[in-house]
């Protein structure tokens, strides 16, 4: 039990990194050629991180 949680946890945390990562190439992007909205990187943050603790809350039950 607590192996299969020490799994999510870790699978969770390269998954935040990544978004980690996404967000600032994304915004580094956005700077550089000024194409989509705010609003918009930031839907799709928020889209991003939903998913992930949606997995990670099914990985754990």
């Amino acid at each position: 039990r607590t192996f299969i949680i020490i799994i999510c946890e870790l699978i969770f945390l390269s998954q935040v990194f990544k978004i980690i990562i996404a967000r600032s190439v994304i915004f580094i992007f956005y700077n550089i050629h000024n194409f989509t909205s705010v609003t918009e990187i930031n839907k799709f943050y928020e889209h991003l991180t939903y998913n992930i603790l949606k997995n990670f809350k099914s990985c754990l039950l």
